[in-house]
């Protein structure tokens, strides 16, 4: 669960995207308001309010997404050579 809730929403983000879902063929639903949207993709946490973290980094402006990258030495992926990190603004 994030600490975000519906009223966090970048609204141009969430367009875009729906928009392009259902140009897709992805989201066949005719809904275009926030809550009902994030409700039907299962994006709420349990409380209701609070966004999933997944939702979270989709469509606010947030500064917890981060992307960890490692190389490992073997398969074993005990041991790595190499990591990044990067945040996502």
């Amino acid at each position: 669960m994030s600490e975000y809730t519906i009223v966090d929403i970048d609204m141009a983000a969430f367009k875009s995207y729906l928009a392009k879902a259902k140009g897709a063929g992805r989201i066949e639903f005719d809904f275009d308001d926030p809550e009902v949207v994030l409700g039907k993709l299962d994006l709420f946490a349990k409380d209701g309010i609070h966004l999933l973290n997944a939702g979270a980094a989709l469509f606010c402006p947030c500064t917890t997404n981060d992307v960890q990258m490692a190389k490992f030495a073997t398969n074993v992926k005990v041991t790595f050579t190499d990591i990044h990190r990067k945040v996502l603004l």
